[in-house]
């Protein structure tokens, strides 16, 4: 007898200021959405063929601009034991709704309702830092120097990295998030680096101009994803690894990571180029940027890959660092003072020798992306291992994509970065018959 055929059933939720609205999707909707770990927003297109609602309205008639918005999905198979629970992949608000109409070939009018989103992340976009502004909310005297710091609870003593971004994140988007039901919870795990507030004084716009400012990427991540009851708030070290799936200093790699068996891959697409070969780096800091060659003239040389240079020519990647150490002044705290145990030379030699791991073999890592079966278990911020018989191999997502139809498809897209698919290949015998084997056999 063979075997019966799996039936896979995608569901998802939508819910909008809220109320559910995922049978307004009918036959003929969609949800599509986007995130990406280098963009302060994610977003939502939602499409509803216009149905009356209970008031006999138009979902385009009821629904608010600002709307809070909830998205969750599951997919799960016949025969499973229990239903697998829904998992939030997405929360934010409505920032566009619009209603097209059109008379088809037929003569039949049709109707759509289409909605934008985008995700908690935008509310650091959404709120704007400027001394007009706290002098009209709190009738402070112009200038008011360094106030905007009291509207975030705030002082101007030195902070760690961690704690002045989760404050100047919470707090200045507390009033929206509340407004809402949303809530961030806190995921900061930097340990190096402080911020004075007073230089931030100058500093004029969104807030997320600031928040992305003090990151100090690449060492380090700034972005939300979705969590289980909240929105994760992430600031972490970048949690790369290096060709030989070492970690770089400072890395915590989640494990475990998420399995992708390649019978729910549709589609894979990857490439190796030198476009981000570099074989010098020059860590520089605004602080001490008029005296950068008298800073660094006792650091080691910033030289990756000398035996890149005849190949692919001299590549210089200048990387600019805007946290640093604490310098001891007079009348710090005593937990002040024991933080300030390292000079910018310590500094920034940790910044080079982070960015040389980095940089080392990286046109020998694999980017590229993959359409699976629709899996809300996709993240960014998450390695992945794909089971392709012998050969497995493991890439870090940076973008994920949802695109639910129903009664159609619901499928995720992956872009990833950093892949050892290429490393793995050369570690087994006639790769391309073995990939093609069913029996995952994990390589020695």
């Amino acid at each position: 007898m063979s075997a019966p055929i799996k039936s896979y059933r995608p569901e998802v939720q939508i819910w909008i200021d809220g109320m559910e609205y995922s049978d307004h999707l009918g036959d003929t909707g969609s949800v599509r959405l986007r995130k990406s770990l280098y963009a302060p927003t994610g977003e939502a297109y939602i499409d509803f063929p216009d149905m009356p609602t209970a008031e006999r309205d138009s979902l385009y008639g009821i629904l608010p601009v600002m709307a809070p918005v909830k998205i969750l999905a599951r997919r799960w198979v016949d025969g499973e034991v229990s239903l697998r629970p829904f998992k939030h992949i997405f929360r934010g608000f409505v920032r566009s709704i619009g209603r097209d109409e059109q008379v088809g070939g037929d003569g039949r009018v049709q109707r759509r309702v289409s909605i934008v989103a985008h995700d908690c992340g935008s509310a650091f976009v959404m709120q704007s830092i400027h001394h007009l502004i706290t002098w009209q909310n709190a009738g402070e005297a112009i200038p008011a120097a360094l106030q905007w710091l009291r509207d975030f609870n705030l002082v101007s003593a030195p902070m760690p990295a961690g704690e002045f971004l989760w404050d100047i994140g919470y707090n200045g988007t507390k009033q929206i998030m509340d407004t809402a039901q949303f809530a961030f919870e806190r995921h900061t795990t930097v340990k190096k680096g402080d911020v004075l507030p007073s230089t931030a004084l100058s500093t004029e716009g969104p807030l997320w101009e600031m928040m992305n400012r003090y990151a100090d990427r690449p060492w380090n991540e700034l972005f939300v994803r979705e969590g289980d009851e909240k929105v994760d708030f992430i600031f972490r070290p970048t949690p790369w690894r290096d060709l030989n799936d070492k970690p770089l200093p400072d890395a915590v790699i989640e494990t475990p990571f998420i399995k992708v068996p390649m019978s729910n891959i549709v589609s894979l697409s990857a490439h190796r180029d030198d476009i981000e070969l570099v074989n010098h780096v020059w860590v520089q800091t605004p602080t001490f940027a008029a005296a950068d060659m008298a800073q660094s003239r006792e650091l080691k040389r910033g030289i990756v890959n000398e035996e890149t240079i005849a190949k692919f020519g001299n590549r210089l990647q200048i990387q600019p660092t805007f946290l640093g150490p604490l310098l001891p002044t007079m009348n710090q705290d005593a937990g002040t003072t024991a933080r300030a145990v390292q000079t910018w030379t310590d500094w920034i030699r940790d910044r080079v020798t982070w960015m040389l791991a980095a940089g080392e073999d990286t046109h020998e890592f694999e980017r590229g992306s993959m359409v699976v079966k629709g899996d809300p278990e996709m993240m960014v911020g998450k390695y992945f291992t794909v089971e392709r018989g012998p050969l497995q191999w493991d890439g870090y997502g940076i973008g994920v994509g949802h695109d639910f139809q129903p009664y159609r498809r619901y499928l995720t897209t992956i872009e990833y970065v950093r892949s050892n698919q290429w490393k793995r290949r050369q570690a087994i015998k006639q790769p391309w018959d073995r990939e093609r084997a069913t029996k995952v056999v994990p390589i020695p």
